[in-house]
């Protein structure tokens, strides 16, 4: 989760606009706080939804999750999304948390998908789901650092003869590849799912304003 405070007392009002904001704090706070939401939930759309045709489902996600609170002391504005701190912050994610769609087990690598890999309902699918629809793929090691290896599609090329796979189609690269398999995979930090600060204190604002029924 990420959270932006909202405090009427920081938004630059005067004295006299103060004055009349403390009978009812919270309901000022919310309202202000519903105007950084509005805002927030504009940037997302205009800057990170259009950002990765295979992420499109994720960022409505994260837009979805965003939901505004008060208090007499603040407002409040959250995002609750999952994962949404490791992209903002940055940050090292590593396998075996979760069931591979390719063999039924937990983890041992990352798939990063190509921008090859097709995508369904906002997301590019895993390598399971795409030997399932479309086509085979070859697995090629490589020790590059934190890469484990790639997978090509593929196309069946006879059997295996000998070794523990013995029986099994013999798999052949025959295209691109898909797939970069990863041991871990670093994230940036991205400060800019944020708007920046004038942004929000001045959508914040505003919403005092009016909630205070003040000409500008």
């Amino acid at each position: 989760m990420i959270q932006i405070t909202i405090d009427a007392a920081g938004l630059g009002l005067t004295i006299d606009q103060l004055a009349a904001a403390t009978a009812d704090k919270e309901s000022l706070h919310l309202a202000a706080a519903a105007a950084v939401e509005f805002a927030w939930d504009a940037h997302l759309e205009a800057h990170y939804k259009p950002k990765d045709e295979g992420q499109l489902d994720y960022w409505a996600d994260v837009q979805r999750s965003l939901e505004s609170t008060s208090s007499a002391e603040a407002g409040m504005v959250r995002v609750t999304q999952d994962f949404i701190e490791l992209y903002y912050y940055g940050g090292t994610t590593t396998p075996g948390k979760s069931i591979s769609s390719w063999t039924g087990k937990l983890t041992r690598a990352l798939a990063k998908p190509s921008e090859r890999v097709p995508v369904v309902d906002g997301r590019r699918i895993a390598p399971g789901r795409f030997r399932e629809d479309h086509a085979e793929l070859a697995f090629i090691r490589a020790m590059e650092g934190d890469v484990i290896g790639y997978l090509f599609e593929a196309i069946e090329d006879g059997l295996i003869s000998r070794g523990r796979n013995k029986g099994k189609p013999r798999l052949r690269r025959a295209g691109p590849l898909m797939y970069t398999l990863m041991s871990r995979y670093t994230y940036p930090p991205d400060p800019g799912i944020i708007p920046p600060d004038a942004e929000l204190s001045a959508a914040a604002r505003q919403a005092v304003l009016d909630f205070l029924e003040v000409d500008t």
